[in-house]
């Protein structure tokens, strides 16, 4: 069992919207090493700082849980350390119970933005939660979920720079996205996609990074 998985690599930012399909998590970009919902600063031309550990060799699994719980993903032998990684092999390994790994991230569900939240809104929870799908709700309801792929992909179609991305007060339901059905097998998304709908809320893996950081501290 392993707890790593394959990381996307791109030459350019137009490239790297192709590689997305794959639903990475790190991608390296011209050498760089971006987590998912920071690609978008890859059009300020600058990596950013500590959200990516380069390392010559993996740590133990322990270490390796303690590193990304605290928010940075860990880059060893072109393999990428992630909180979906990890949960994947806590959960094969028998360390978490599948069942209990739902109910304990239900909790950390990405928190609902209005319907006409605008992009830089969305764009700033992502950054500060370490998202990478972020839900806009009416009346409590998930209508439409924005991903990290689709602001990239927006700000190039629109050629913004970073600086202009970071400020756009377009609403983010123009931007595309759809209404999420709900998962027959959330786990299984989670593990396999970039996002999970349970009952009105929305998983991703900052929900399974808050559920590591529980987990740190029993094993």
């Amino acid at each position: 069992m392993t707890y790593h998985e394959p990381l996307a690599e791109a030459e350019s930012v137009e490239e790297v919207l192709g590689a997305l399909e794959a639903a990475p998590l790190v991608l390296r970009l011209a050498g760089a090493y971006y987590p998912l919902h920071l690609l978008h600063r890859a059009l300020g031309g600058r990596p950013p700082r500590g959200a990516v550990r380069v390392s010559s060799s993996l740590p133990s699994f322990r270490r390796a849980l303690s590193i990304v719980s605290s928010g940075v993903y860990i880059v060893a032998r072109g393999r990428a350390v992630t909180p979906r990684s990890i949960l994947r092999h806590a959960v094969e390994e028998g360390l978490l119970p599948p069942e209990a790994a739902l109910v304990r991230m239900l909790p950390h569900a990405v928190p609902c933005l209005r319907c006409n939240a605008s992009v830089k809104t969305v764009v700033r929870l992502m950054e500060s939660r370490g998202a990478v799908a972020v839900p806009l709700c009416w009346q409590s309801r998930v209508v439409r979920v924005v991903t990290a792929a689709e602001i990239l992909r927006y700000a190039l179609e629109r050629g913004l720079s970073l600086r202009r991305l970071l400020l756009d007060r377009t609403p983010a339901s123009r931007l595309g996205g759809a209404e999420p059905p709900p998962s027959r097998d959330p786990l299984a998304d989670l593990l396999e996609r970039l996002y999970a709908a349970v009952g009105g809320r929305l998983l991703d893996v900052s929900s399974v990074r808050l559920l590591l950081g529980e987990l740190a501290g029993e094993v």
